[in-house]
């Protein structure tokens, strides 16, 4: 499972796009629920509500002041961006970006530990398997010291049958 997520945090593509997803979910709640904020003088009433909005999560720093920006039409068609949606939106994906690379930082971390392990576990294979060839050779060495024997052995009974020969008188 590892080596899927680190496959997809290191494509550029793939975390870029998550960040845009992430991105545009989070520019649609705020614009459908921080936008009546703008545009007008928040009270300590609605700051505080925007505090909470903002606050909880550890990771996320406070909403930037909402920069008031032209009126708005009564009803257009398509949203309108002024300053305070794209403070809004800069705001966003500065907190996206930093979340993405604190994911990505911690999936190093976790790349390198489980390298950590695996290169532990190649060197104890590697060491079995030196082991294993060790007592291999010395096991074929044993065989090659007794074949070697063997053939001394028959070495020697064939020249004492050459010698009985030659010295043996010849049968009638």
């Amino acid at each position: 499972m590892s080596g899927l997520l680190e496959r997809i945090l290191s494509d550029q593509s793939i975390v870029t796009g998550m960040l845009i997803v992430i991105a545009v979910g989070t520019l649609t709640f705020a614009y459908r629920h921080l936008r009546p904020l703008a545009g007008r003088r928040q009270s300590a009433h609605s700051r505080n509500g925007a505090a909470r909005l903002a606050g909880g999560d550890p990771w996320m720093s406070p909403l930037p002041p909402l920069a008031t920006g032209h009126p708005r039409p009564a009803a257009p068609p398509d949203p309108v961006w002024d300053a305070g949606s794209v403070e809004v939106a800069s705001w966003i994906l500065s907190e996206a970006k930093a979340l993405a690379a604190e994911i990505r930082h911690e999936a190093r971390d976790e790349v390198a530990a489980s390298l950590a392990d695996a290169k532990k576990e190649a060197a104890e294979l590697l060491r079995q398997a030196c082991d294993q060839a060790a007592a291999k050779v010395a096991a074929a060495e044993a065989e090659a010291a007794e074949a070697r024997a063997a053939l001394v052995r028959l070495s020697s009974g064939l020249c004492e049958v050459a010698a009985n020969l030659h010295g043996a008188p010849a049968a009638d």
